[in-house]
């Protein structure tokens, strides 16, 4: 079984790192306890569609670092190894943010971040580095799933998942770990159960 995982918000949460950046920006005054989408709701009720799109550019790139591995992930990548399964990371991705001056590669970013927490270690979680492809549109990242031949195809963006484009031949699994069986131990259990 070919197995396909998006990237941001997928495997790497940003929660932390979007509520520290927002203060460290001076986007917000405080961000203790929010959530991305609660930073995101907060910037853009104040009219700033424009700092919210800086943040994320930010975020993904210079602040990537205070990203996390999503609980059970890895728990997640032994299981379908162990299953037989190919795994695929297929994301969507800029190569530069939003409004960033420094111009900071968000692909060379991502992929350090993944190597500094073993990805493509053969001890760690086995990625090798054509098993991992970042897209520049989303029509692109859903012709790399259809051409990957991915059975199954693991993203947070219900959009994605419910595009036109989405290969009919794959099923969609919406990763909500807010949601009761949305979390990765949920993945899990509804792909191999």
């Amino acid at each position: 079984m070919m197995i396909g995982i998006d990237f941001d918000n997928t495997i790497a949460c940003y929660d932390r790192a979007f509520a520290f950046a927002a203060v460290e920006m001076g986007l917000l005054p405080e961000a203790d306890g929010l959530d991305k989408r609660a930073v995101r709701d907060r910037l853009r009720a104040a009219g700033g569609e424009t700092d919210w799109m800086r943040l994320q550019g930010r975020v993904y790139g210079f602040y990537i670092e205070r990203a996390q591995l999503f609980d059970g992930f890895a728990a997640f990548v032994r299981q379908a190894r162990a299953a037989g399964c190919d795994l695929r990371i297929i994301s969507h991705k800029s190569r530069y943010g939003h409004f960033d001056p420094e111009r900071i590669d968000l692909i060379e970013a991502a992929c350090g971040w993944m190597a500094r927490r073993g990805f493509f270690a053969p001890h760690g979680l086995g990625f090798a580095g054509g098993h991992v492809g970042f897209y520049p549109t989303r029509a692109d990242k859903l012709a790399a799933i259809a051409t990957a031949g991915c059975d199954v195809f693991i993203d947070d963006l219900p959009e994605v998942l419910h595009d036109a484009a989405f290969p009919a031949a794959c099923r969609p699994l919406l990763f909500a770990p807010a949601d009761v069986g949305g979390d990765w131990a949920g993945i899990g259990k509804a792909v191999f159960s």
